[in-house]
């Protein structure tokens, strides 16, 4: 193994260039982190949802700035289903923020119901919601709860639902710990790769 110091005069000649791409470096792995824990948490949650809806509101590279709508079920004047596009979910950019402390990077996951797939729920009642009961002008004066396919005899009507909760079912808490042991060599490797654009190898002395 061949061990070399670099010398004092190259890093003077360097030192705005070195410094400038250790910032851009510590940024680029804080991305890098942020992309990474991102892609766990959509692998993880492939196991919790059908839809697919919670997967692309998580914020990665590939999601930033995508928006779409999340399918809900409203209901008709005289009772019946029907689907329609409904709260918009637009999913912000992967961006770093740079404060006095130095830098950090938001992300998240952005449908509503979110958090409780990620820590579950307490035991709740479930009423039906007055934003739901107006379908093409048509205000529906009986409200209900609707459950079961539709089929003769295969159908539930009621006013309340005491909903027994749900349990935990994370997928972003678990990609965060796994990441934090490949942190350290995201970060590694991008700065080295800034470094190596801003002013290429050392010189041997």
């Amino acid at each position: 193994m061949v061990a070399s110091v670099v010398g004092e005069r190259w890093v003077e000649d360097n030192r705005d260039k070195i410094i400038a791409a250790l910032r851009k470096g510590i940024e680029r792995g804080l991305l890098d982190i942020a992309d990474r824990i991102a892609q766990v948490a959509i692998e993880n949650a492939d196991r919790f949802t059908k839809s697919g809806d919670l997967q692309r509101s998580i914020v990665s590279v590939m999601n930033q700035g995508n928006s779409f709508n999340v399918k809900v079920t409203r209901f008709d004047a005289d009772g019946n289903e029907v689907e329609e596009e409904g709260l918009k979910v637009e999913v912000p950019s992967l961006d770093i923020t740079r404060t006095e402390r130095g830098f950090s990077v938001e992300f998240g996951c952005f449908v509503p119901y979110a958090a409780a797939v990620e820590f579950g729920t307490n035991p709740h009642i479930i009423v039906p919601d007055p934003q739901r009961t107006h379908i093409a002008g048509k205000p529906r004066t009986n409200p209900h709860l609707r459950f079961g396919k539709g089929g003769k005899g295969d159908e539930t009507f009621t006013k309340r639902v005491m909903h027994p909760g749900t349990s935990p079912q994370p997928f972003m808490r678990p990609a965060i710990e796994q990441v934090k042991r490949e942190a350290g060599g995201l970060m590694r490797r991008a700065i080295a790769t800034e470094l190596r654009r801003a002013v290429g190898p050392p010189e041997k002395p």
